[in-house]
């Protein structure tokens, strides 16, 4: 769960008083169950469980998607979707990434609608490991289990990029012989190893793979990660 650090609210913050006033209080509870929790590093906030005198607050003071990446942090903006989504979410921004989150540890979550690609005997769409947003106020928590942190300064930016495009594929043969650094004839050797020892047991074919929960990918939007 979120630590309840409380979001610091000042007479300079660009938050309507209303609001404000409600996010450690009613609004807290609604989505915590207890005054208090909405965290310092707040990303994101459900307009339907503010008041309605909160929400009308709001009116002048929420930016648009285009513009949001020239706002100060904290500023309050809505995504693409918002004039079609009725029930849609209310964005914080907040200038960097998030923090790598270690193995063992719990983040809050929006769902990320990443899809497969079509295309060679190796990709599934379907197989796609389940994807998320690391974001701060969303109320939803996840166990990252044993996670690995597959960023650029560990893998350089091509493999990381690949293996990224590689999971989002579903094609765990690529993934598996990028995290390894292995030629395709490695692998391919590998894989007979892998099929002998694993197929009694009805395991994956990747052992290294076994070894993760989670995979998280710095630099990207938000911090999208899969949690296979």
């Amino acid at each position: 769960s979120t630590a309840a650090m409380g979001v610091p609210v000042s007479p300079r913050s660009p938050w309507p008083r209303a609001f404000a006033a409600e996010l450690n209080s009613s609004y807290s509870a609604a989505l915590y169950g207890s005054a208090g929790r909405v965290p310092a590093n707040l990303r994101v906030v459900w307009p339907t469980l503010l008041s309605e005198s909160a929400r009308l607050s709001l009116n002048g003071a929420v930016a648009c998607h285009a513009s949001s990446s020239r706002h100060p942090p904290n500023a309050l903006y809505f995504g693409d979707g918002a004039i079609q989504h009725q029930q849609t979410a209310l964005w914080v921004h907040q200038p960097g990434d998030l923090p790598f989150a270690p193995s063992g540890s719990s983040v809050e979550v929006t769902h990320c609608a990443y899809s497969g690609a079509r295309g060679g005997d190796d990709v599934r769409p379907s197989r796609s490991p389940m994807w998320f947003h690391m974001m701060p106020g969303s109320g939803i928590t996840v166990e990252v289990g044993r996670t690995l942190l597959a960023s650029p300064q560990t893998f350089g930016h091509a493999r990381s990029k690949h293996m990224h495009a590689a999971l989002v594929s579903g094609d765990f043969r690529s993934f598996h012989r990028l995290l390894r650094n292995l030629t395709e004839a490695e692998e391919d050797a590998a894989e007979v190893r892998c099929w002998r020892e694993a197929r009694p047991q009805r395991r994956g074919c990747f052992p290294a793979l076994l070894a993760y929960d989670s995979v998280q990918f710095p630099g990207w939007r938000r911090r999208c990660f899969p949690a296979p």
